[in-house]
């Protein structure tokens, strides 16, 4: 039978019952009248049928409207349902799409995360050759420093070295420092690579858990769409039902959705299979306007929507590491049983979250859904703070969270200067741990370093180490003079380039402030002199003949005016004997117009030997000025000149003849260098005698100087010598 048949059968159904009950009705109604026309009285009129009929009809008319009306509503409720449908369809794509994004950001995200790591891996294997490398020139600097501080003991004898050593203890500071400034950059890039490491890890989380809850979304989506489907099925099916009469409509929604829908009479009791409860909904009876109803007893007179009263579950996952940790049914608005902690190997069990990164409370979290909640762990790193030797305190910090420090004490000798990591200061405070981390403190040495003269504290301090002590003031002892600060008790040292690398005394080194200097002549002292140490000696008055100079060690003739007095010290007269050099003659010649010195070259002089000469013709002139050529004596003769002849000079004539008596017999003259050779010749202003003086001396090597001097001007003019002694 087609669809419309069945309407239209259902239709005309309707209508007989309802002419049959309408007449029923006015039957019990109007029962007077009917008993008064059956017995002859008070029938009907025409106009009572009349009435009667309009009063029906309009009845009809009006349940019919009431029908219509009710039909619009369920065709209305159709397309509404037909709305939400493709709303959800459209939901559902466009949540797909999205994971499809998400999935492939997080393969973005993974390959970046990949790409830094190795970045990491690598700067890491940088900073370890670094540290190394920076290890083993602290070493060698070490080294360097003990050697300079074992030279310094003799410093003079080994500056060079020392020199030297500094020169590359620097070098391995300054590449130390720039290893140790590269190790620094390559922390900070780590560190800073590190913390885009975890933020990717939290983009991905984000974005897997949004992938993970669009999905359960779209699962729900999708049960929501097939149940209004199945709803406007339901309403499809009972629309063509429903027609004017007696009959009313029940409606019967379970979670949501449409259930059952009845057409029956009114006061009808409804009968309808229960509900099948599930461990997420739990059947638990029928309700009208929120009021609990009894099917057996109740009867519906109107059109009804009768809603099942159901108590929801929702599952509930806990999930570690992509494994499910613990699952649970809890009832709608009702609370999670915190299941136990999880563990992880090196972290440390934050909680659980929703979102991979905010930790929920679960004592306070209400089940309102299907939820999947995810353990969070933070990386746990070992902390170590070092003193010296000993290990101040050992912890375990979360990544990126910071350390305390404990409490390190400063003395006089060892000041606290804070913590070093990989030799670099840092605030523990302001240091995020990211790895295993080795705080170790950074001390200021102090040592005492004293300063003792003779037997007492002269002055005390307390110095940094590889730092230079303040140079006291220079102590004073009676009869004694300072020299210097020594630490071996011998050696003098600058205590102002002193490097202090431990406890030190220094000693005051003093020494005898004058020494007594002794001239003698044999067993005969000489001159006996007291002279300031480092000062020279005066040379006394010794004349001999045969005298040379003066000796120390009885060999060797030192000068007295350069010799440096450092200690008590005797001085011994040294003696030589005249030895014949040259025995052959000799001609000088001096100049008449210039000068005051002639020379003789004499084989087998040494200069500062002591000659002596014998002299057997010598002849004075005065010098030639251009005025005169001879010299007039105080008696107004005329003297061309004068010859030694006799032990006296003699003046001659303008012939050369000598113009006085004289005896031949002696003309020879001994000169010797040790004494100038002195005679008068003739005299000078009016009776003043005019004494002519001749020197002789060695002052290089083979060359005899002869030099003269008088107060008129005369001059050698010429001397012949032989006999050439020299004193060895």
């Amino acid at each position: 039978m087609s669809t419309t048949k069945k309407v239209l059968t259902i239709i005309f159904s309707i209508l007989i019952v309802a002419a049959f009950a309408f007449v029923l009705t006015w039957g019990i109604i109007n029962w007077s009248k009917v008993k008064e026309g059956m017995a002859g009285n008070g029938l009907y009129t025409q106009d009572d049928v009349q009435n009667a009929y309009e009063d029906g009809y309009n009845t009809a008319l009006s349940d019919k409207s009431e029908y219509e009306k009710l039909i619009d509503g369920y065709r209305d409720t159709i397309t509404t349902q037909n709305d939400l449908i493709s709303q959800h369809t459209s939901e559902v794509n466009s949540l797909n799409n999205s994971i499809k994004d998400c999935q492939g950001q997080i393969t973005t995200l993974t390959e970046q995360k990949t790409a830094l790591e190795t970045q990491v891996e690598t700067l890491n294997t940088i900073k370890t050759s670094n540290e190394a490398t920076i290890s083993d020139l602290n070493g060698q600097i070490a080294a360097l420093n003990n050697q300079v501080l074992s030279l310094q003991a003799n410093k003079d004898e080994n500056a060079r070295q020392i020199a030297n050593l500094n020169e590359q203890i620097s070098n391995l500071q300054t590449l130390n420092a720039q290893l140790q400034e590269t190790n620094e950059l390559n922390t900070r890039t780590i560190n800073g690579l590190n913390a885009q490491i975890v933020s990717l890890n939290n983009q991905i989380a984000d974005l897997t858990l949004q992938s993970q809850n669009n999905s359960a979304v779209v699962n729900a989506l999708n049960v929501k769409i097939a149940e209004l489907q199945k709803s406007v099925s339901y309403y499809e099916q009972y629309l063509g039902t429903l027609e004017s009469g007696e009959q009313v409509v029940a409606t019967f929604e379970f979670d949501g959705s449409v259930y059952n829908i009845q057409v029956v009479n009114k006061n009808s009791l409804l009968t309808v299979t229960e509900p099948q409860s599930s461990a997420y909904v739990i059947f638990n009876g029928w309700t009208v306007d929120g009021e609990p109803i009894d099917l057996a007893t109740y009867r519906i007179t109107a059109n009804t929507k009768i809603v099942a009263d159901v108590t929801h579950k929702y599952e509930v996952n806990f999930m570690v590491e992509g494994e499910n940790h613990n699952s649970q049914i809890v009832l709608k608005d009702g609370k999670v049983t915190i299941p136990a902690n999880p563990t992880k190997n090196g972290y440390v069990f934050d909680g659980w979250t929703l979102d991979g990164n905010s930790v929920v409370n679960l004592t306070t979290y209400t089940v309102t859904q299907n939820v999947t909640f995810t353990a969070k762990f933070t990386k746990l790193y070992s902390v170590i703070f070092k003193y010296e030797d000993t290990t101040l305190k050992t912890d375990t910090v979360k990544s990126g969270q910071y350390a305390t420090a404990p409490t390190a004490a400063s003395t006089a000798y060892k000041v606290f200067n804070g913590w070093k990591v990989n030799g670099v200061m840092k605030d523990v405070s302001e240091y995020r741990i990211t790895a295993d981390t080795v705080f170790v403190a950074d001390i200021t040495y102090k040592y005492d370093v004293k300063f003792m003269a003779d037997g007492k504290v002269h002055n005390s301090q307390i110095v940094e180490k590889h730092a230079k002590p303040t140079v006291p003031s220079n102590p004073t002892k009676t009869n004694y003079v300072f020299v210097g600060w020594s630490v071996d008790g011998t050696n003098t040292v600058d205590v102002s380039k002193y490097m202090i690398v431990d406890n030190v005394t220094f000693t005051a080194i003093f020494r005898i402030d004058k020494f007594t200097v002794t001239f003698k002549n044999g067993n005969t002292t000489v001159s006996t002199q007291e002279v300031t140490n480092g000062g020279y000696a005066t040379v006394p008055t010794f004349d001999s003949e045969t005298f040379k100079g003066w000796t120390v060690d009885g060999t060797n003739i030192v000068n007295i005016s350069t010799y440096k007095i450092t200690g008590n010290t005797t001085f011994t007269a040294k003696f030589g004997t005249w030895t014949l050099l040259q025995n052959e003659a000799y001609h000088a010649y001096g100049d008449g117009y210039s000068g005051n010195s002639t020379t003789v070259l004499i084989s087998g002089l040494k200069a500062g030997d002591k000659v002596k000469i014998s002299v057997n013709y010598m002849v004075a002139n005065i010098h030639d000025t251009g005025n005169n050529s001879y010299w007039y004596n105080a008696d107004s003769n005329g003297c061309y000149g004068w010859q030694y002849v006799d032990g006296a000079w003699h003046a001659m004539d303008e012939y050369g003849n000598i113009v006085d008596s004289f005896d031949y017999g002696d003309t020879s003259a001994e000169i010797k260098s040790t004494s100038p050779f002195s005679a008068t010749c003739g005299v000078v202003d009016y009776g003043t005698e005019n004494t002519f003086t001749i020197t002789i001396s060695c002052k290089k090597d083979g060359v005899l100087t002869i030099e003269w001097n008088d107060a008129a001007g005369f001059y050698l003019e010429q001397m012949t010598f032989w006999d050439v002694m020299v004193l060895r």
